[in-house]
């Protein structure tokens, strides 16, 4: 691996909203980012203009553009992007998301300071009711902390483009096994990074726009039965850094 970031964007049939986030990655790439970071964009079998879009050659950067063998539902397209990356960290951004101004410059500003297990964006259009420190030692503190004050919190930063990850640390294994649970990168992120004693990064100033009007759900990512899936995944979450017992 010899760029630092990969920024991995897995996309289907959302040519439109992917030109968009590739702008506001350009509008703030500087020269110095060329051997630093890479972007890649994994097409999920599109059928649209996704690969007018990709190929456009108006970006300032180089784009690693591959096409899936064969379609992939919601957690195989984002575990393929993890499993992809050429980075020692990976930022899976979702197709429809945007990078706000100086985004790029703040992470990884704070990657090399910290060099962190995991750095969690900063969503422009999201004001939390809790304040959350720029820095926690490790998963489990921070996982404490949010369990006593807004457990809502542990599930939040589930979004695929919430999550800056060490990618050797992502969990393929259970990734794979939670595969039809919505969440199974989730679980490869956690897994991972909970066994770890590298910290958590928080960014104090926005770092990831989440729209308001968003694309359609795509891939199976969203199921009716969404909720209960993020109570078992809590569940899972407390069970693992024995939350419960904190109180």
């Amino acid at each position: 691996m010899s760029e630092f970031l990969t920024i991995s964007i897995p996309t289907r049939n959302r040519a439109t909203y992917l030109a968009d986030l590739l702008v506001s990655i350009a509008n703030q790439w500087k020269e110095e980012y060329k051997d630093v970071i890479k972007i890649q964009v994994l097409n999920n079998r599109s059928e649209d203009k996704t690969d007018e879009i990709v190929n456009a050659g108006c970006y300032p950067f180089d784009i690693y553009y591959m096409i899936q063998p064969n379609k992939l539902d919601g957690d195989e397209s984002i575990a393929s992007a993890y499993n992809n990356s050429f980075g020692e960290y990976t930022w899976v951004c979702g197709d429809d998301e945007l990078l706000p101004e100086n985004s790029l410059s703040v992470t990884l500003e704070l990657l090399y300071k910290y060099k962190p297990a995991l750095l969690l964006p900063k969503d422009l259009n999201y004001v939390g009711t809790v304040k959350l420190d720029e820095y926690y030692p490790n998963y489990k503190e921070f996982a404490k902390y949010c369990y006593k004050t807004d457990k809502s919190i542990l599930v939040a930063h589930s979004l695929i483009s919430g999550n800056i990850v060490k990618t050797e640390l992502f969990d393929t294994k259970i990734a794979e096994e939670k595969r039809k649970t919505n969440y199974g990168h989730f679980y490869g992120i956690i897994n991972g990074v909970g066994n770890s004693d590298l910290p958590l990064i928080c960014p104090q100033v926005p770092t990831l726009t989440v729209r308001l009007q968003r694309a359609f759900p795509v891939d199976g990512l969203w199921s009716e039965d969404l909720e209960q899936k993020q109570k078992q995944y809590l569940e899972w979450v407390c069970e693992k850094f024995n939350l419960k017992g904190e109180n």
